[in-house]
């Protein structure tokens, strides 16, 4: 494991769970570890302060070299930008099982509704399609199939 690896996990663990503070608010706690629960981290302002605050504890450690700043603000912003790529992926996850979950539930739909339809009588289905031109007649929903099998 290369150096700037091994010294951006411990920096990881040692400030995932960071005093933040700010002019306006008293300092606290916050679990960086779990941005897609904290809806505040979506905020941007207070994602800007998390994340000076902890480039601020980062640097505080290091002396004035330039490049030593430098270098660990560069480590700082690459491991932020990696913590929001894991919380958007994760969360892209969760969407696609959400489409699929609909997608089959769609499917599960449309053939009760073909069964239901080839098994109405011509009363049955007339109604159905009575009651669908009221709808899109007051605005409901456009998308109605003239389908009368």
């Amino acid at each position: 494991m290369s150096t700037l690896a091994a010294d951006s996990k411990s920096v990881h663990r040692s400030v995932t769970q960071m005093p933040i503070s700010s002019p306006l608010s008293s300092p606290m706690r916050v679990d960086i570890r779990s941005p897609v629960t904290n809806p505040d981290l979506f905020d941007q302002n207070t994602l800007i302060t998390y994340v000076y605050c902890f480039i601020k504890n980062f640097i505080g450690a290091s002396g004035t070299n330039a490049v030593a700043i430098d270098n660990k603000i560069e480590q700082a912003m690459d491991l932020v930008k990696s913590h929001l790529m894991f919380a958007v992926r994760e969360e892209v996850e969760v969407l696609k099982e959400k489409i699929s979950e609909l997608m089959e539930r769609i499917t599960q739909l449309e053939y009760e509704n073909t069964i239901l339809k080839a098994n109405a009588t011509q009363e049955t289905l007339s109604q159905i399609q009575g009651k669908a031109n009221q709808l899109h007649s007051a605005g409901g929903n456009s998308n109605v199939s003239n389908n009368n099998s």
